[in-house]
């Protein structure tokens, strides 16, 4: 049993035996590493310190930037989640309230709709050590597309447990236990129940990270892949990705540095 199933069997928590637990680091770096192993792009054959991703999708329509990086690429990035729209949905209402990003939909398709030398706005208010405030300049936005934090609903017996997306109306339509995670306060995650990340997007996201690094090495630092609940002021405004990723985002950016250059 996991450190995390150990402290879960101990909550009064009438899903937690119908739950995937948050993995412990060791079972989340497996998982990742099991969905890294796959080949991606390697940039020596594509042209150093390219602008655009070549496994991504290219958006017929730029998202807004505001400038040039100060490095001319970004240092690192902030993993977010959309929190309910998905698909290029979520490009369209990027573009309307003036925000630039790549996004990751259920599929593990990934679309840049903006080169990689221009900055655009996605994190808002924020801070971190070393980078100092506004955030946005700085590092590179991915946003994945999940509901977010869902809430239980009331057991009915006989009936497998659904979880309710902040937006849907449609009973039918509730998530199952299956795609939905637990976790307690664990590093950068609040506790609650997340819609988690697909493995598809486990894996694109991993890849991405990596050609990010290994396309300008220089710049881009893997100590500087954050969450969004992990650079937001005030803290606790925002909770992604939370519980959606299969692990922490401390956990994470060591597994980061076991897969590429450092």
């Amino acid at each position: 049993m996991s450190i995390v199933s150990s402290i879960l069997s101990d909550l009064h928590d009438p899903f937690k035996d119908q739950l995937p637990a948050q993995p412990n680091t060791t079972e989340g770096q497996d998982f990742l590493r099991q969905l890294s192993n796959t080949e991606q792009p390697d940039p020596s054959q594509k042209g150093t310190r390219a602008l655009w991703y070549p496994l991504a999708k290219v958006y017929p329509q730029k998202m807004k930037t505001r400038g040039k990086y100060p490095n001319g690429y970004p240092e690192g990035a902030v993993v977010h989640f959309t929190a309910g729209v998905d698909g290029t949905g979520a490009l369209e209402q990027g573009i309307v309230n003036g925000f630039s990003y790549f996004l990751i939909t259920r599929d593990g398709t990934v679309w840049q709709a903006a080169p990689l030398d221009e900055w655009g706005f996605h994190a808002g208010p924020s801070t971190y050590p070393g980078l100092g405030n506004g955030i946005s300049p700085k590092l590179v936005g991915i946003e994945m597309c999940t509901a977010g934090i869902v809430d239980p609903q009331p057991v009915v017996a006989g009936q497998a447990p659904m979880f309710k997306q902040w937006y849907e109306r449609d009973p039918r339509k509730y998530l199952s236990a299956a795609e939905v995670r637990y976790s307690v306060k664990k590093d950068n995650i609040h506790s609650g129940y997340y819609h988690i990340y697909t493995p598809a997007q486990e894996h694109s996201l991993v890849g991405l990270l990596l050609w990010l690094k290994s396309n300008n090495p220089g710049v881009f630092s893997f100590d500087h892949v954050l969450g969004h609940d992990e650079i937001c002021v005030p803290p606790g405004r925002k909770v992604d990705p939370g519980a959606a990723l299969t692990m922490s985002m401390p956990e994470f950016r060591a597994f980061l540095k076991t897969q590429g250059p450092v």
